[in-house]
C-alpha cells in the first residue's frame, strides 16, 4: 500500500520520500528536516506506532504537520492522542482524492499558521 500511495501522490505532483521502516524514516527526516513539509504515517506499524514516530520527529521539528492514516478511527487512544492542531486523520480505506484533499488541508493550515 505504501508504494502505491507514494506513486499516486507523485503523479499528483507531490515529492514523496517513502521509507520501509521507522528507523529509515527518522534518518531521512534528520537528513532532510527543512525540506519535509508533512509527515504522512500509518498509526499501526511494527517497531513503534505513528504517534510515537511523530513525537520523535517533532523533537527536532516541533512545527512538522502530521497526517495519520488509520483503519481504527474508533480507537479511543488514537482520538485522545491526536488532539493537536497540526494533526489530522484519514481512515482506511480511502481514495487518493480523499488523501490528497486531506494533505492540502493540513498544508494550508500550516501555511496560515506561519503567516504573521
Amino acid at each position: 500500500m505504501r508504494d502505491v500511495t507514494c506513486e499516486r501522490l507523485g503523479q499528483l505532483g507531490y515529492k514523496v520520500i517513502g521509507t520501509a521502516c521507522l528507523s529509515e524514516a527518522i534518518r531521512v527526516c534528520d537528513q532532510n528536516a527543512k525540506d519535509i513539509s508533512l509527515l504522512l504515517t500509518d498509526v499501526a506499524m511494527p517497531e513503534m506506532n505513528g504517534l510515537m514516530l511523530a513525537d520523535e520527529l517533532r523533537q527536532k521539528r516541533p512545527d512538522l504537520p502530521v497526517l495519520y492514516i488509520s483503519g481504527y478511527i474508533d480507537d479511543e487512544i488514537l482520538r485522545e492522542s491526536v488532539q493537536d492542531a497540526e494533526a489530522m486523520i484519514v481512515t482506511k480505506p480511502f481514495t487518493i482524492e480523499t488523501l490528497s484533499s486531506r494533505i492540502r488541508a493540513v498544508l494550508a493550515k500550516q501555511t496560515s499558521a506561519l503567516k504573521p
